[in-house]
């Protein structure tokens, strides 16, 4: 195991929340690849390699609209409603139907079928360019599609929502049978509550105006040309001017070719553009009190389709800047993502492993870079909507619901080498993305049956994933709940890329806080602070079972498929392993050593990390209930195999299994594919004060009979081997828990330009 020599192609270093437990490591739909979890007061928190190498947040579906077949476009009614336009789940019909988000289950609010459409309708449809939604008041809207079906004319579906205590209705707008040869544009040009039908018909830009200014609304059956327009420009959206421009009124006309503004039915450019644009949005970017324009383009040869064009007012126009973006910039939409009261844009680009969700932050000037939130194989729709929890009780900060299909690649790409390829399995989700001050998107799992207060004292204290059910197709996830002393015990069967089921909940007294704030403890109870969770795979079982220490050294075991409080068996480890005096259990794993079992056991101890002066690693064999025996330190072993001469002593405590082997460039790799890869400091003690020189990562053979220092790793105080970074090669992710960070240590290969070259003669190691 080698990692490249430029430091900044070293690491990858990703800011968690706070985590109210300790972190677990796993796969959540078993491709291969090692997650993070983390269990917060919110819900449980993962990060997920990607085929792009860049790890990002997992998009735990909130829930998947089951039965209601393929969803083409989500858009919000209210902050928690939310209503899906798609094919239903026989394919023929264009529905319609909304959620209710504000439950953990959402709520079905109506279900109807659009225009007499068919799925033939939507065969041409490129995501969100066929719709347009505009917001004639709170809970109604009117809706417009573009459909295009194969061999057929193309035509418009109008539709209005409304709310009707308690769901909504869904009435079909007639409009003219013209045939449509642009995606039409929901435009209040004129000020009035009900909108204008702007579209075009071949190389004529008509618009139907509305037949009444308030509702219900409905269009005029005689289009009306506007004139002014360039040849062939197609309707994007509309403006706002604010100021207004003398002799123009409020609301401005955008077109593919730029923005013009409307006088007695005919166009005056305002802003012409260099490409044509694709989608345009109105907002004030720089918090001068004028609004601006933010729009992106799309078959823009040869000036290129990506970037997105932030358009500040001026008096008389619009001035461009264009923001920096990879690739195709596909959809975005504005809001305020971190609470700092300016916009921000989230927007989707098109890579080649799948859709990238990023956030380009505001700030005084101009926008931030884009970081990635999430990667999706297919990302439908994104749209703003209001969650309120624990960091933004206020609805200060806007979160965002992403619509996406996702097809579970990376398991079909990596197969275990004794498995077949599994077929790829696309299905619709819907994720929900809080926004956070800290400038994260995260989606929570949360299996509590109602989304708790954001007073609440409830709050996730432990999670790990693990086969623990015979039949669920990826790993289930086991999340500890915590409110005031006792605990609720929550199992998830799991589903490779698709929502996490609720299978049971199971409340226990044998499990609680010990914190002084809930009283003594029995001393029956396990303690459920700065404990450890284990899956811990039995010899010959058909599914994991849970084993777990506290800080008291007390041990339980249970299976989780049939949990209830008879099953919780507490038996202390005192008896056959004594740590020394105010340490306790920081890691503990289950890992394999030439074939045999191995029990690791790292201790620390309980407090923030400064560095880790005091501790100890080791490796046991186990006796049928999980103890430990026969233990061998591996704190004393390394200093036997590599003694220092300046009077500094080893402190190790934690260990993993990497594939590795030595190589040199061009050559191929040699040595042991596997080896023990142990995380140590060293501590060194001066005028009776004890100092820690950070941690380093040292690897030795699985016999123990020798020991090379491997890399430097800060001040980390945990770690795991695993495929972090979706190429399908070991990498190493530490944790510094006084930071609250993740670090991605990607380990090279002879693809990479730094990779291989040691320092000095000495041969590198590099990945196989």
């Amino acid at each position: 195991m080698r990692f490249p020599t430029d430091d900044a192609e070293q690491q990858l270093t990703i800011q968690t929340p706070i985590a109210r437990g300790n972190a677990t490591f796993g796969s959540l739909d078993q491709g291969g690849d090692n997650d993070t979890l983390l269990p917060t007061s919110d819900g449980i928190v993962a990060y997920t390699s990607t085929a792009t190498g860049q790890p990002t947040p997992f998009p735990f579906p909130s829930f998947v609209p089951q039965g209601k077949g393929t969803p083409r476009f989500v858009q919000p009614i209210t902050p928690q409603h939310l209503s899906i336009i798609g094919v239903d789940a026989d394919g023929v019909t264009l529905s319609y139907t909304a959620f209710d988000v504000g439950q953990q289950q959402p709520t079905d609010l109506a279900d109807a079928p659009m225009c007499g459409g068919t799925a033939n309708d939507l065969a041409n449809a490129a995501y969100e360019d066929v719709i347009d939604v505009f917001d004639v008041a709170p809970q109604h809207q009117v809706i417009a599609m573009w459909l295009r079906p194969v061999d057929l004319p193309a035509r418009l579906c109008v539709i209005a929502i409304d709310f009707v205590d308690p769901g909504y209705t869904v009435t079909e707008i007639p409009v003219s049978p013209t045939p449509p040869t642009s995606r039409p544009v929901l435009a209040n040009l004129r000020g009035q509550e009900c909108p204008s039908l702007v579209v075009s018909h071949g190389n004529q830009l008509a618009e139907y105006k509305a037949a009444s200014a308030t509702r219900p609304c409905s269009f005029a059956t005689t289009p009306t040309p506007l004139t002014g327009a360039p040849a062939g420009a197609a309707p994007v959206g509309t403006v706002t001017l604010e100021p207004v421009i003398a002799g123009a009124s409020k609301f401005a006309l955008a077109l593919s070719s730029g923005v013009y503004s409307l006088t007695n039915n005919a166009l005056e450019e305002l802003y012409g553009s260099d490409r044509p644009m694709r989608r345009i949005r109105t907002i004030d970017m720089d918090g001068d009190g004028d609004l601006d324009a933010v729009a992106t383009s799309f078959n823009a040869f040869p000036i290129g389709s990506d970037d997105i064009d932030l358009l500040d007012r001026r008096p008389a126009g619009f001035l461009r800047f264009r923001f920096d973006t990879e690739t195709e910039v596909q959809t975005f939409l504005l809001g305020d993502f971190d609470g700092n009261e300016l916009p921000d844009v989230a927007y989707v680009d098109v890579g080649g492993a799948g859709n990238r969700l990023q956030i380009a932050y505001g700030v005084t000037d101009q926008l931030l870079p884009g970081v990635t939130v999430g990667t999706f194989s297919t990302l439908l729709s994104i749209i703003p909507t209001q969650i309120i929890d624990s960091t933004d009780r206020l609805g200060a900060i806007d979160d965002l619901a992403v619509l996406f299909i996702d097809d579970d690649v990376q398991a079909q790409d990596r197969p275990p080498s004794s498995e077949p390829p599994r077929p790829i399995q696309s299905v619709p989700a819907l994720a929900l993305l809080h926004g956070s001050p800290q400038r994260t998107m995260l989606a929570f799992f949360d299996p509590r049956p109602q989304f708790p207060p954001p007073t609440s004292a409830s709050q996730f204290r432990g999670v790990i994933t693990g086969k623990f059910t015979d039949d669920s197709i990826g790993n289930d996830v086991l999340a500890i709940e915590q409110e005031g002393p006792r605990s609720t015990v929550y199992l998830s069967r799991g589903a490779a890329g698709a929502e996490l089921g609720i299978n049971s909940a199971s409340d226990t007294d044998d499990i609680a806080s010990c914190s002084s704030d809930n009283g003594q403890p029995a001393p029956s109870v396990f303690c459920v602070d700065d404990a450890h969770y284990l899956a811990w795979s039995a010899p010959g079982a058909l599914h994991d079972t849970v084993l777990a220490v506290d800080a008291q050294f007390k041990v339980i075991g249970f299976d989780p498929a049939t949990i209830d409080g008879d099953d919780i068996v507490l038996a202390p480890w005192l008896d056959r392993f004594t740590p020394p005096k105010g340490e306790v259990v920081r890691e503990l794993q289950q890992i394999e050593l030439a074939g045999v079992q191995k029990l690791m056991i790292g201790l620390g101890l309980p407090s923030g990390f400064d560095g880790v002066t005091v501790g100890g690693l080791f490796l046991c064999d186990f006796d049928p209930l999980a103890g430990p025996t026969g233990c061998v330190d591996v704190s004393a072993k390394l200093a036997e195999l590599a003694p220092r001469d300046d009077g500094a002593t080893y402190v190790c405590f934690d260990a993993g299994i990497a594939s590795m082997a030595l190589a040199r460039r061009f050559e191929p790799p040699t040595g042991d594919p596997q080896e023990l890869v142990v995380l140590c400091s060293t501590r060194t003690e001066f005028d009776g004060m004890v100092f820690s020189n950070g941690s380093t990562l040292y690897r030795l053979p699985f016999d123990l009979s020798r020991a090379e220092r491997l890399i430097d790793v800060a001040f980390a105080d945990a770690f795991q081997v695993g495929d972090a970074t979706g190429d399908g090669i070991d990498d190493i992710v530490v944790r510094e828990g006084a930071f609250q960070a993740i670090t991605i240590y990607r380990q090279c290969t002879s693809r990479d330009r730094t990779c291989g070259f040691g320092t000095g003669a000495e041969p590198s190691v590099g990945g196989k």
